[in-house]
């Protein structure tokens, strides 16, 4: 080969060399390119249906990492989407998902978040977006049972028969119970006198994450009175009230008697003066006895109940034959009643229970000393009329 051949094959050789090597270094360049444009530009935000309800502060790590939380259909990471150049992607994996913000999660609220994310070997720093958290619903409802009947919703029981209620939650999220709420709710008072269907439901609990909805339970009592309440030592009846009387009614009865030193006599006594001060009813009667009866429903006396009583009378008072009853009683007003003695018992009917006052005639001799001593006399005169005249005969 010519040294001029030789010449021209090296030169040609040299620039297909230089060509191909321009191809793979633009290629290389284009593919750099390439690479540096691909999923540059990440976007997050919620999906527009999204209602996400609860998150937990212990799902948030130090290091702000929150992912899934509460149920899948109302988790934050279900609720969010995640773009790349305005093209969903749905492969990212939560624990590469760094919010760098949050060390605390209050609901309701919307939360202006900052996100790092590793995707597809690159990292996507300072993400900004908005996510908006809700209270979760936390449903607190009632049950109502007795020893007999389990627990429903719907009780009809008669008058008397112990029930009970019960609250019951649903909605929950994870481990929290009701040492969560900031005030657990409380149970009303129940009823205890005959109602139809009546409505009773929780009341006065309160969340700073949850969205608190009442559920209700209802009753309906019977009317089933006593129709007698006793009340005895266990060997001797001490009181029998004759009436018509709640079931669910405890009966308070105390025999105060003639007491100074008694709180309660005290209060009697002091009532009783105050409202008939100057009466004559004071000035001709004395006191010989007190008694405080009332019936109570959940710590309230029970009010117009027309009764009859029958109370066992002191040895004190038997010395008395007549008697008078200063009533005052729960509904506020003060009366004076008749009442008999029989058999060793005081008997008398009242408007209302509540504090008596037994009074007698203030006198010297009772109406049966009186005319004791009456017969007494006239047996005397008697006698001595009939001795002097036989004395004048004899004489």
């Amino acid at each position: 080969m010519t040294r001029e051949k030789t010449n021209i094959f090296f030169i040609t050789i040299g620039i297909i060399a230089l060509m191909v090597f321009a191809v793979v270094i633009g290629a290389n360049v284009d593919s750099n390119v390439a690479n540096a444009g691909v999923l540059r530009t990440m976007t997050i935000s919620q999906k527009e249906d999204s209602n996400v309800e609860y998150i937990n502060n212990s799902y948030i790590g130090t290091d702000g990492h929150i992912s899934t939380f509460g149920d899948d259909e109302n988790s934050f990471w279900e609720s969010l989407e995640i773009k790349l150049d305005n093209q969903l992607i749905s492969d990212v994996d939560s624990q590469n998902f760094i919010v760098t913000n949050v060390n605390a999660i209050d609901v309701p609220k919307t939360y202006h978040l900052i996100a790092n994310v590793n995707y597809d070997g690159n990292t996507y720093n300072n993400v900004a977006f908005d996510a908006v958290i809700n209270k979760k619903t936390l449903n607190i409802n009632l049950v109502l049972s007795t020893e007999d009947v389990e627990e429903q919703t719907n009780l009809v029981i008669d008058e008397g028969v112990k029930y009970t209620a019960k609250i019951i939650y649903y909605g929950f999220a994870n481990n929290d119970n009701e040492s969560t709420l900031i005030y657990p709710p409380i149970i009303p008072s129940l009823p205890k006198k005959p109602i139809n269907n009546y409505e009773i439901r929780a009341k006065d609990a309160y969340s700073d994450r949850y969205l608190i909805v009442y559920g209700s339970a209802r009753i309906t009592i019977n009317s089933c009175p006593k129709t007698e309440i006793k009340f005895d030592s266990g060997t001797t009846n001490l009181l029998t009230l004759e009436g018509s009387f709640n079931p669910y009614a405890e009966l308070e009865f105390l025999d105060i008697g003639v007491n100074n030193t008694s709180v309660e006599y005290t209060q009697i006594d002091n009532n009783v003066n105050t409202h008939y001060l100057g009466n004559e009813i004071l000035k001709k009667y004395e006191p010989v006895g007190s008694y405080r009866i009332n019936l109570i429903i959940d710590g309230n006396k029970e009010e117009m109940v027309q009764t009859k009583v029958i109370v066992k009378m002191s040895d004190e008072m038997k010395k008395h034959e007549e008697f008078l009853i200063i009533a005052h009683t729960n509904d506020g007003f003060y009366s004076v009643i008749t009442a008999k003695e029989n058999d060793g018992y005081l008997e008398f009917t009242t408007s209302d229970l509540g504090d008596f006052m037994i009074i007698s005639p203030i006198s010297g001799l009772t109406t049966t000393q009186m005319a004791i001593a009456i017969l007494c006399g006239v047996v005397g005169l008697f006698a001595i009329i009939l001795f002097f005249a036989l004395f004048r005969r004899k004489y």
